[in-house]
């Protein structure tokens, strides 16, 4: 910065400019005391604080909310995924393998940023790393399902909720890792969601739901694995409408594999038929009502679909009138029997409380046995109609066991119950406790992964992490 001294000065003249003031000692003009500042040269905002020591910006902050920490994201041992949740119906979202490269477990989520992917916990190490498949508009119904190929290889399946007619897989290049392939398209006549893939026998079942609302559709495709490439979608067979519904839960037979138990309902809300249903599918395809009627082969393709009401009333919608159920898990009782574990609830209240149940089965022309498990407590998205409850599920390793997620008072738990050998009774006890909103317990492989919500508007509108507990 130029000073603009005068011309000619005597020794001992001074002269101000910029707030310092110099004097001339006859030969030479020197600044006089220490009157030197950042600002008088105009360098106010420069400082030498340490780059270590320097604080976030608010902008920097918000962005960093935003983003899963490092550390997290490669190899975390923290029992929680930020800013990730499980969704709601593709079967199954939490898996565990275990064979000659790895003891693993999986978790299919959503994220807050439009992600969905797979959380892959090491099992050896407690260690977790997520994986990203792709990323659309905020949806906590596009977690992918898993399951594990004959040769040890993962395949996901995961489709977008109901806004184009794709269903996607993925595949593992090696047996038990995450070292994921390419993505393949598959083309499905209408906008589909809720993508399910399992293994049984020597097929590959991909399952889906085209529709919406209470008149949903329920597809199935094969591959011979033995025969057929995942990794084409050309493989798929043609789509078979299994069932006429808007929700399927599904579950192996503990003591029968390749027999599956299915519940079957319509909306809670908007379906005319408020009731849930029972089936089950044979080793053969073959869709059956319990005593012996055959309703249908998903193989074959004979019989199909399969409607609302064909199967057993499993449970009834507790009274008509604006009584209705909503259907959580489906499983098997400590008798190797089906179960299911459902709210019900009254529609006039405008988010009224719930009360969960386990229906354990009676005979092949009855309704099943009720077993009140308490309150649910209000909807996650409460007062919004649609009746999210926090959720219940079934522990696959030791049947007496199921887990709730329930609200009193502002309160919500993640509890664990213990069912009674007569099955009339239960005991409790508390995993976690928060005033957040606790729900979507899934049990896999001694964990169990549930989501957190600090606020919970709609599929499309939330904050939460994943996260869970050893049991």
């Amino acid at each position: 910065m130029a000073i603009n001294f005068p011309a000619s000065p005597s020794t001992n003249d001074t002269h101000t400019e910029n707030a310092i003031t110099w004097i001339f000692n006859g030969t030479s003009w020197d600044a006089q005391g220490d009157q030197v500042t950042a600002a008088s040269i105009g360098l106010g905002s420069v400082d030498n604080t340490a780059d270590a020591d320097k604080p976030v910006s608010t902008a920097q902050q918000a962005a960093l909310d935003l983003k899963q920490d490092v550390a997290d994201a490669h190899g975390s041992v923290n029992l929680e995924v930020f800013n990730a949740v499980q969704g709601w119906w593709a079967h199954p979202v939490v898996a565990s393998f275990s064979d000659d490269y790895a003891d693993a477990s999986y978790v299919g989520f959503a994220s807050r940023m439009g992600d969905w992917g797979v959380v892959r916990i090491d099992n050896a190490t407690g260690k977790h790393n997520r994986t990203v498949f792709g990323n659309d508009t905020i949806d906590d119904h596009n977690v992918p399902s898993i399951a594990q190929l004959p040769d040890g290889r993962i395949i996901v399946a995961y489709s977008k909720h109901a806004t184009e007619a794709k269903v996607y897989t993925r595949t593992s290049r090696s047996s038990n890792l995450d070292d994921w392939g390419d993505e393949v398209e598959i083309t499905t006549s209408a906008n589909a969601t809720y993508a399910s893939i399992r293994v049984v026998d020597d097929y590959l079942q991909l399952w889906y739901r085209t529709g919406v609302s209470s008149a949903g559709q329920w597809i199935v495709r094969y591959m011979t694995i033995t025969i057929n490439n995942p990794l084409l979608a050309s493989q798929w067979g043609s789509e078979r409408t299994a069932y006429n519904s808007e929700y399927l839960g599904f579950v192996e037979h503990g003591s029968a594999a390749g027999t599956w138990r299915v519940m079957n309902t319509q909306h809670p809300v908007s379906g005319s038929d408020h009731n849930i249903y029972y089936t089950f599918i044979q080793k053969g395809g073959t869709v059956r009502k319990p005593g012996g009627t055959t309703l249908g082969n998903i193989i074959t393709d004979t019989g199909l679909p399969v409607t609302d009401a064909e199967g057993l009333e499993a449970v009834s919608n507790g009274g008509g009138g604006t009584d209705t159920t909503r259907l959580l898990a489906v499983g098997e009782n400590s008798d190797d029997l089906p179960a299911c574990l459902y709210a019900r609830f009254t529609t006039d209240g405008g988010g009224s409380d719930g009360v969960y149940y386990m229906g354990n089965y009676d005979t092949s022309s009855t309704p099943f046995d009720e077993l009140s498990l308490g309150p649910a407590g209000i909807p996650i998205d409460s007062p919004v109609t649609s009746f999210y409850f926090g959720g219940a599920c079934f522990n696959t390793d030791d049947k007496t066991k199921v887990y709730v997620c329930r609200e009193a008072s502002g309160t919500w738990t993640l509890e664990e119950l213990t069912i009674t050998s007569d099955l009339l009774s239960y005991s409790s006890s508390t995993l976690a406790s928060s005033s957040n909103k606790l729900a979507r317990p899934y049990y896999d492989n001694g964990r169990v992964f549930y989501s957190e919500f600090t606020s919970y508007i709609s599929y499309s509108s939330w904050i939460g992490n994943l996260k869970w507990v050893a049991v």
